[in-house]
């Protein structure tokens, strides 16, 4: 190699190292976190057999619950500002074109899903549609505010920072929305298998857990394509947490709402969380669309 190629070639090089350093340390925060944190609150006294948490709650129920939110959005910050590698700003602008429209499509995407999906679901009988509890609506209406504030940190960090990260470290195709698809599948565990008691998980899931987690997994890879390529497209994280507040609300009032009953073959199949084949082939094949609009000639598509 040349001197001249040298010169060159050099720096992006070192821009990427230091993408994918900064991404193994954002990964083992994120993902590895959490069950430090759980050991946390065992000690303290705060966690003592199940936990107390809901489908949802990531407010902070016990010291370690804050934490594992917090430590990954104050190491996404810290390395964004201090360890710099060519990926851009977080995103957290406004869209760099047709606002209005992404902010239309963010959030109508949800709630078409579940319209079709129930209604289908129900009228193959893999699902049965019940009259909801009088406040339903009101409960979904009261969660509304913390689900806004709760999504603007996780998209911050596993959109904001993480898919900037990933991109950043040079990775063809969907590798980086798979890669951070892995780590925020992971971040989600300890709320499952440690701060949530096993009668709120039964909320959301009639599959054992042998079956939900790899599923799971699946379907937050999808998701991670959807929402990564959100992103992309649009340059802001913003989109991206009206569309995940709004499946939220949406999901948390139909499923804990008591609207909606499922058996483990209706949920596998036309259930409205990620662990679902439904989920997967629409909210994945969304995600491969938006890739392509963003893969056009001409069309701009790195982190801002």
């Amino acid at each position: 190699m040349s001197q001249t190629e040298a010169s060159t070639t050099s720096p992006a090089s070192g821009l990427r190292l230091r993408a994918r350093i900064n991404f193994a340390i954002f990964s083992l925060v994120a993902a590895g976190g959490g069950w430090a944190f759980v050991a946390l609150d065992r000690a303290n006294g705060e966690l003592a057999g199940e936990g107390t948490a809901s489908a949802s709650d990531i407010a902070g129920s016990t010291s370690g619950q804050g934490l594992w939110i917090l430590a990954p959005l104050v190491c996404a910050v810290l390395l964004r500002w201090l360890s710099r590698d060519g990926g851009g700003g977080l995103g957290l602008s406004l869209p760099r074109t047709s606002a209005i429209a992404w902010f239309a499509f963010s959030a109508l995407l949800f709630p078409a899903f579940a319209l079709a999906v129930t209604l289908v679901a129900a009228g193959t009988g893999l699902a049965s549609l019940n009259s909801p509890a009088q406040d339903w609506l009101a409960a979904a209406a009261a969660t509304a505010g913390f689900l806004f504030i709760k999504n603007i940190f996780e998209e911050l960090i596993f959109r904001g920072y993480g898919t900037r990260t990933a991109v950043a470290m040079g990775l063809p195709g969907l590798w980086p929305h798979l890669l951070v698809g892995a780590v925020w599948a992971l971040w989600h565990l300890p709320l499952y298998l440690a701060w949530m008691p096993a009668s709120a998980f039964q909320d959301i899931t009639s599959l054992p857990p042998i079956v939900f987690f790899p599923l799971f997994l699946a379907g937050i890879a999808c998701l991670s394509v959807l929402y990564g390529e959100l992103r992309l497209l649009t340059g802001s994280i913003w989109p991206g947490v009206l569309l995940h507040t709004v499946a939220n609300i949406v999901g948390a009032a139909l499923l804990t709402g008591g609207v909606l009953d499922y058996g483990p073959a209706g949920e596998a199949s036309l259930g409205l969380m990620p662990n679902t084949l439904a989920s997967m082939v629409i909210f994945g094949g969304v995600g491969l669309w938006l890739a392509s609009l963003r893969l056009r000639p001409g069309q701009a598509g790195a982190p801002s």
